[in-house]
């Protein structure tokens, strides 16, 4: 408990997480099934909760395989401003344990 009865509280960052297919033959996959495919995979991480992928495709309907929506990755290049178009967020809780073992933060 931190001084005043409040529960503590320690912050982590996660930089640069890049959730794209394993193999090269994925990048043609279909959007929505690639979405689940990550959906199910962070949702097996423990302490993940809260998993919600939202896909937003250049025209309703539309089912585009991931190098489509994702061209920046599969040219070799970095993302640039404005040229995402899917969105992944996620709830993550550390345990004491897991803080234990990673040390002073």
């Amino acid at each position: 408990m931190a001084e005043g009865g409040g529960a503590a509280a320690a912050q982590i960052g996660l930089g640069c997480l890049h959730l794209v297919p394993r193999e090269a033959a994925g990048h043609a996959m279909p959007l929505s099934r690639w979405r689940h495919e990550v959906e199910a995979a962070l949702a097996a991480v423990p302490g993940v909760s809260g998993v919600e992928v939202v896909v937003t495709p250049a025209s309703d309907g539309a089912d585009p395989a991931f190098a489509e929506v994702a061209p920046w990755f599969t040219a070799g290049r970095a993302a640039g401003s404005g040229s995402h178009q899917i969105e992944i967020a996620f709830r993550l809780e550390v345990s004491r344990e897991l803080l234990a073992y990673l040390g002073p933060l």
